[in-house]
């Protein structure tokens, strides 16, 4: 006889929740692997390609956010705000210049804010087109030093 107090996936269905464990698991499984794991060895990919679920996750999770909530400006701003903490420790640990490269949040933050002018009735789209190419500029622009100095590591 099942309990009906019993939790699993079947009963409860996969929620953002459960989204965020996976990611968050994949995240650290796939980050421990530079540390711990031979580059070039197949247990190495395969952790690999189970920490690659980390970042579309993430963007769903962000996007699915950005439609659920109610103070879509605030949500913005918290996630801008986490960008902004995480960068200082992140260019510090690689000892990277300030400026030239960042985490992956700044391009999660970016991300949002195009979303958010995707989604903006009064603005013409030559300004949504413009705007996105500054988004994506930015973000590119951020990831300069981090493929050439980390990845070379």
């Amino acid at each position: 006889m099942k309990s009906d107090r019993s939790l699993s996936i079947a009963s409860t269905g996969v929620n953002a929740n459960v989204l965020k464990i996976v990611a968050i698991i994949a995240m650290f499984f796939d980050h421990a692997t530079l540390a711990f794991i031979p580059e070039g060895t197949p247990l190495n990919w395969s952790v690999h390609f189970f920490g690659r679920l980390a970042a579309p996750l993430i963007c769903y999770l962000i996007a699915e956010g950005y439609h659920y909530t109610s103070n879509k400006k605030a949500y913005t701003k918290r996630l801008f705000l986490f960008a902004l903490i995480s960068h200082f420790p992140y260019v510090l640990y690689y000892n990277l210049s300030i400026w030239k490269a960042t985490s992956v949040m700044w391009s999660l933050t970016l991300g949002l804010i195009a979303l958010t002018i995707a989604n903006h009735k009064k603005i013409e789209l030559i300004y949504k087109v413009s705007a996105y190419f500054s988004l994506l500029f930015s973000s590119l622009y951020s990831q300069l030093e981090l493929h050439s100095g980390i990845m070379d590591r």
